[in-house]
């Protein structure tokens, strides 16, 4: 039978993949090998298992995910749908180091956002919760964020999640989207509409065929927001049931290849398009 170590289970990191690509994450002396990976990316000592192979390859694969969308990281000015304001954030993927500004995003959030965002008067957020939030494999799932640089905190996070993480269920190709959070002190600068416009954007980039959503009747902003997606997507559609709305939108119709293989498919409309009639949600 084979047998566990009492090692704590930890986050994987960069520097991992790459001792696993260099092979040295080999067995040692006791015969340890670090054999299994979690959905959330995490590893376990495990011994007597040699799946040392597969290990190298999946955070490898990990990693490269991670870079890939490292490549989006920029800088992006918005400016307020009512005042002569404009603010400056820093767009980059979620990292298994962002645990601390994803709690405190949280925790700024009022009970009403808490209500309408986890569906229930939730204040509080164990540790494993904000690992599953902050530890993403970027192949089924996807988390992007933006950053004060000043503060060094999250303002606002968009996220999906595959309903099926086997390649072969044809839910596998859909995922569940939403705008997790949004500070209160942002709003009215459309970073809700544009973190959904940019994890859409990932989602076509991994040929999703379709995105769903669930909001709240009573959130009034939610809707509002993907209200401006509706004018844009063909076949989108909301069915209201139980005072919730269930959100279809699909994404083959708004789905643009690249002209060659190096470049990644994306949406047929911009963020522009999405905001030029109304005021930013």
């Amino acid at each position: 039978m084979t047998s566990c170590y009492a090692l704590p289970l930890r986050a994987i990191n960069f520097n991992d993949a790459r001792r696993c690509a260099s092979g040295q994450f080999r067995s040692g002396g006791d015969g340890v090998r670090l054999a299994r990976l979690s959905k959330t990316g995490c590893v376990r000592a495990t011994k007597g298992l040699g799946r040392v192979g597969k290990l190298r390859v999946d955070m490898v694969r990990i990693s490269e995910q991670r870079s890939k969308y490292s490549l989006i990281s920029r800088n992006v000015t918005f400016r307020h749908s009512r005042r002569d304001e404009e603010r400056t954030y820093r767009l980059r993927p979620v990292t298994p180091d962002d645990s601390l500004r994803e709690q405190l995003l949280l925790n700024q959030l009022s009970p009403e956002a808490h209500l309408m965002r986890f569906f229930g008067p939730k204040r509080q957020h164990s540790r494993m919760e904000i690992e599953e939030l902050t530890h993403i494999d970027y192949h089924d799932d996807c988390a992007l964020a933006l950053k004060d640089e000043e503060t060094d905190e999250f303002v606002a996070i968009g996220r999906y999640y595959s309903l099926s993480h086997d390649p072969k269920s044809p839910q596998h190709k859909i995922v569940e989207v939403a705008v997790v959070a949004c500070a209160e002190v942002v709003k009215g600068y459309g970073l809700g509409t544009y973190m959904m416009y940019e994890v859409l954007q990932v989602a076509v980039q991994e040929h999703k065929t379709a995105a769903v959503a669930t909001v709240l009747k009573e959130n009034h902003a939610a809707r509002r927001m993907f209200e401006r997606f509706s004018d844009w997507i063909p076949g989108y559609t909301e069915r209201l049931e139980d005072d919730v709305y269930e959100i279809q939108m699909p994404l083959e119709a708004v789905t643009v290849e690249g002209s060659n293989p190096h470049d990644h498919a994306r949406l047929s409309f911009t963020y522009d398009d999405l905001i030029k009639i109304k005021s930013p949600c």
